[in-house]
């Protein structure tokens, strides 16, 4: 993900994207939505890095862009982490969000590795999650695997989305 979002970002590379959403019946394309996406990925420096898509209606083609090394108080000044904590996402995590024609917002999950016993592990099964507060004090937040039968999203307005 950094060299995509390292070459999308200076012009760099061939890459191609799309994003659509499927209308809840991922076996039938002919209602399926063109949207605009943008994921986010937690980097081990503790920066993460972005790929936007997004269609453009006056040239009928798909633009991508990308942000590397997006800094932690970017982040959470654009509400995308808790603004007064430490950053509680796993190295690794990563954040898929969506919108369509006409919203003011992207809807976004978060995606991260779980062991059986619910704490963050590079190796365990990705899931999404939330954000739950710690006992170590206020402030502290740490991941909490979700139910995966409820959605767990959490929404950006377009004008601060991207750096």
């Amino acid at each position: 993900m950094d060299e995509v979002t390292d070459d999308l970002e200076n012009g760099l590379g061939e890459y191609e994207g799309e994003a659509w959403d499927d209308n809840g019946t991922p076996n039938n394309t002919s209602d399926d939505t063109k949207i605009d996406a943008i994921i986010w990925r937690k980097n081990k420096d503790g920066t993460y890095s972005g790929i936007k898509i997004g269609y453009n209606e006056e040239t009928g083609n798909w633009d991508l862009d990308g942000a590397n090394k997006v800094s932690l108080q970017w982040m959470r000044d654009h509400m995308y982490l808790p603004k007064y904590a430490d950053d509680p996402n796993p190295t690794g995590a990563w954040f898929v969000g969506g919108k369509a024609p006409g919203y003011t917002h992207y809807g976004f999950e978060k995606f991260a590795r779980f062991d059986k016993n619910g704490k963050p592990d590079p190796k365990g099964e990705q899931k999404t999650y939330t954000y739950g507060k710690d006992t170590v004090g206020p402030g502290y937040f740490i991941p909490i695997p979700c139910d995966p039968r409820k959605q767990t999203r959490f929404t950006i307005p377009i004008d601060t989305s991207w750096p």
